[in-house]
């Protein structure tokens, strides 16, 4: 009996023992949900990382590695310190001459290029369109009458703001009213120079700008280079007949390279 009783509480010994370490580790090692944010620290300075990971319009808080410290690095820092997803959470309204006009005077001070500055006399559009809300891609451009196939619907960069350095499209994104600003940054997208090779961001700054990706499959404008009759250097052209009431939808990956913005230090 004795023995019994001896093994009996070695036993129940063990286990209070085994139970007690299982307590202290767990609270040494907090699960998940109670563990402390993340830091991002940049030159010294710490805040905690959101805990939004997610991405909107393709700008991750992943790499918004500046929030608190007033500093836009990226287009993504600009994005989400401009509180651009706030924005966006409701339909943007179409913009006006007006603000076209402001943006393209303010382009004009900051680009010290001369030869790419916009002229506003210029023609941009050569076809009747309407803007208005294209559904869940935003606004959208729309035929007011019917465009025949091969027809000019608008200049290639008459009306487009070009960058070839970072700083400069920082300086006149914060130089715009935020909601255009943050328009602006959706609208923008980066090419490659075909001759020096050098990447630039460019956006267009008239009702262009809005045009929608059709996808190699659906877009109905655009330049095909193999014909004769059309020039591609300066137009972009109706590629198929489309008629009134119709979207407009360009193809994105005839000109838009994800790559510049890392090569520009802006991503």
């Amino acid at each position: 009996m004795f023995i019994s009783r001896y093994f009996f509480i070695l036993t129940l010994a063990a286990v209070l023992l085994a139970a007690a370490t299982e307590e202290a580790d767990a609270e040494a090692s907090p699960t998940p949900s109670s563990q402390p944010e993340e830091q991002v620290c940049v030159e010294g300075e710490c805040v905690e990382e959101p805990e939004d990971n997610g991405s909107e319009d393709g700008f991750a808080k992943g790499q918004w590695t500046t929030a608190g410290l007033n500093q836009n690095k990226t287009i993504h820092d600009l994005w989400w310190n401009l509180g651009c997803g706030e924005l966006f959470e409701k339909a943007r309204p179409v913009p006006t001459r007006e603000q076209f006009d402001t943006s393209i005077a303010l382009y004009n001070e900051i680009q010290t290029d001369e030869a790419l500055r916009i002229d506003p006399s210029d023609k941009g559009i050569f076809v009747d369109v309407e803007i208005k809300q294209a559904g869940e891609k935003g606004r959208g451009v729309f035929a007011v009458e019917d465009i025949p196939k091969g027809e000019v619907w608008r200049s290639s960069y008459d009306y487009t703001a070009v960058f070839y350095y970072g700083e400069q499209y920082r300086k006149f994104i914060l130089g715009l009213d935020t909601g255009f600003a943050c328009d602006v940054l959706q609208w923008a997208y980066t090419e490659y120079d075909s001759e020096t090779k050098d990447p630039f961001v460019a956006v267009d700054l008239d009702e262009a700008t809005m045009c929608n990706d059709g996808n190699k499959e659906g877009h109905n404008v655009g330049c095909n280079e193999e014909d004769e009759a059309m020039d591609c250097d300066l137009y972009d052209y109706a590629i198929r007949d489309i008629k009134a009431g119709e979207e407009i939808l360009c193809y994105y990956g005839e000109f838009s390279e994800l790559q510049g913005w890392k090569d520009l230090n802006l991503e």
